[in-house]
C-alpha cells in the first residue's frame, strides 16, 4: 500500500554533493542519492486527491534552503538550516492548515527542517559539510511512497510551484520597467503621428481655393486673404492653432490640445503643379514627402516637426 508525505527535492547537483559527503561518514546505511529530500508532512495512507486539493490552495513563497549544520541524533544522521527560514515554515503551516481542512491531521510535534541522509550510523566526528550547496525552493511535491525488498522506493506524483522571491520579483519588475521605458517613445511617437493625421483634413479649408485658382487662373494665392479665406489665427481646431496661405503654400500651426512636443511648430503642404497645364490637378507635397517626376513644388516648406513624429505620407 502506498502511503503519501510532502516534501521537498533538492537540485541534482546538491543530491549529489550530500550523498557524497554522507560517503565520508563511518559507518550506517545512506539514503540513495535520488531519494534525499526534506519531509514536510507525513500523510500515511490518505486520500490522495484530498492531499492533492489542500496543496493547491496553500500560497507559500519560493526561498533557499541553506545548508548550514550537520548533526548525528542516535542512529541517523541529517543535514539542514541553524534556523528553519521563515518562509519554509509558513509553507509548513499553511499546509498543515488546508491538510485539516480536508480532515487528514498530522502527527502533533514540531517542525524541524531536517535532510536525513543516514541511518543506523555509527557515534562518530562528523566531517565538515561541503561549501556551495544551493537548495533553491521552488516548488513543493506530494509523494508516494512504497516499500520493497530493495527499501523504500518514491514516487513524485504531483509537484505545486511556489511564488516569486522578494528578489525574483524586483528583478521581474525592473525588467518591466526597463522595457516600459523602451516602449515609451515608440507610443508617444504614434501618439503624435495619431493627432498629425487627425489634423490633416483641416487644411482641405484652404488647400481647395488654392487648387482652383490654379487651375482657373494659373496663379497661386499670396495670403488667406486672396484666397478668400479668414485670417489664419481664425482657422482652428482641436489640435491646430492656426492655418496660413503663404504663395499659395498652406501652413499649419499644431496648438490648442496638441500634444507638447509639437505645439507651435509648422507642417506645411505645398502645391506641386505642371506648369504648361493647369488642366492638371494640382498634388499636395506633405512635409518632407518627395515631388513627383515632371512637377513643380511651389511655396517654401516651413516644416519643422521631426519626420518621426509625421504620418508615412509626409516623410
Amino acid at each position: 500500500m502506498n502511503r503519501l508525505f510532502f516534501a521537498l527535492w533538492p537540485p541534482a547537483q546538491t543530491a549529489r554533493g550530500l550523498y557524497e559527503w554522507a560517503a565520508h561518514v563511518a559507518g550506517g546505511r545512506r539514503t540513495a542519492e535520488g531519494n534525499i529530500h526534506l519531509t514536510l508532512a507525513f500523510l500515511g495512507a490518505a486520500d490522495e486527491a484530498k492531499a492533492v486539493g489542500a496543496a493547491r490552495r496553500v500560497k507559500g513563497e519560493a526561498h533557499d534552503l541553506p545548508i548550514e549544520q550537520a548533526r548525528q541524533v542516535r542512529d541517523m544522521v541529517w543535514v539542514g538550516p541553524r534556523a528553519t527560514p521563515p518562509a519554509l515554515l509558513d509553507l509548513f503551516l499553511q499546509l498543515k492548515g488546508e491538510l485539516h481542512r480536508e480532515a487528514i491531521s498530522l502527527e502533533r510535534r514540531p517542525f524541524t527542517a531536517h535532510v536525513t541522509l543516514i541511518r543506523k550510523a555509527r557515534a562518530a566526528a562528523l566531517p565538515p559539510l561541503p561549501s556551495g550547496l544551493a537548495w533553491p525552493v521552488r516548488e513543493f511535491s506530494l509523494v508516494r511512497s512504497k516499500l520493497s525488498s530493495t527499501g523504500a522506493n518514491y514516487e513524485r506524483a504531483e509537484r505545486f510551484a511556489l511564488g516569486f522571491t522578494l528578489i525574483e520579483m524586483m528583478v521581474v519588475l525592473g525588467i518591466i520597467a526597463i522595457l516600459a521605458l523602451m516602449l515609451l517613445p515608440n507610443t508617444i511617437d504614434a501618439q503624435i503621428r495619431g493627432q498629425v493625421a487627425e489634423a490633416l483634413p483641416l487644411a482641405e479649408l484652404a488647400q481647395k481655393p488654392v487648387a482652383a485658382a490654379w487651375t482657373l487662373l494659373k496663379v497661386l494665392p499670396a495670403d488667406n486673404a486672396a484666397a478668400g479665406l479668414p485670417p489664419a489665427e481664425k482657422i482652428v481646431g482641436n489640435l491646430v492653432s492656426g492655418v496660413a496661405v503663404e504663395g499659395g503654400a498652406v501652413h499649419m500651426t499644431f496648438g490648442n490640445r496638441a500634444n507638447s512636443r509639437i505645439r507651435g511648430k509648422i507642417l506645411s503642404l505645398r502645391p506641386a503643379v505642371v506648369e504648361d497645364a493647369p488642366v492638371v490637378p494640382v498634388a499636395w507635397i506633405c512635409g518632407y514627402a518627395p515631388v513627383p517626376a515632371k512637377m513643380t513644388v511651389k511655396g517654401a516648406n516651413r516644416t519643422d516637426i521631426p519626420a518621426g513624429h509625421l504620418p508615412v505620407k509626409c516623410r
